[in-house]
């Protein structure tokens, strides 16, 4: 989210900036070993895409 909005959490940079964190929302997977919890950030504007990295 840091590089999303261009300034760190807490910053006063983002004061004011248009776009700000917005919580976060949670997603279960379900893995072929189990089922795991993701905590997907989200931001004002709602422009936030997670993306999914390969291993």
């Amino acid at each position: 989210m840091t590089e999303h909005l261009c300034y760190e959490k807490h910053s006063k940079k983002g004061e004011n900036s248009g776009n700000s964190r917005n919580g976060e929302y949670t997603k279960t997977l379900k893995t072929s070993l189990d089922e795991i919890t993701v905590h997907i950030p989200r931001d004002r504007n709602g422009e936030y895409v997670p993306q999914v990295v390969p291993q």
